[in-house]
């Protein structure tokens, strides 16, 4: 009996219910879902501020393509040891893909990105090179 059914001893009947559901719809709980994004735009760069909590740094990955700056991350089930026994399990295999358009004045070679507190920070810098057209 697990722990939830014996401090609560009245779901145990709904517990019944609900396992053939959680077999047949397991696959819904391992998501895709989009972080929340902040970009803004200062005088020397393009920053991009994304929510993306529970991922690490290698679960993370940024790229630039053209002018498409994507953000992509995968975390995958952690596997159960077999001497411990598993009574919630709300922390599954999640991922997400955002991409935003950047303008063409930006300097893809200097491109950075930070990860603190479930935040990831990418700094675009802006292209110091202005080309002055003269009208003819």
């Amino acid at each position: 009996m697990s722990l939830v059914q014996r401090l609560f001893p009245e779901l145990q009947a709904l517990s019944k219910f609900s396992d053939p559901f959680d077999n047949e719809f397991k696959s819904l709980r391992q998501f895709s879902q989009l972080p929340a994004i902040d970009v803004k735009e200062t005088k020397e760069a393009f920053v991009v501020h994304a929510d993306v909590p529970g991922f690490a740094r290698d679960e993370i990955d940024v790229s630039l393509n053209g002018q498409v700056l994507a953000m992509k991350g995968n975390r995958e089930k952690k596997e159960e040891r077999k001497d411990e026994t598993q009574h919630i399990q709300e922390r599954i295999q999640s991922s997400f893909y955002r991409s935003i358009t950047l303008p063409d004045t930006f300097a893809p070679e200097n491109v950075k990105a930070s990860l603190k507190d479930g935040i990831l920070e990418i700094t675009v810098p802006k292209n110091s090179v202005t080309k002055k057209i003269t009208i003819s």
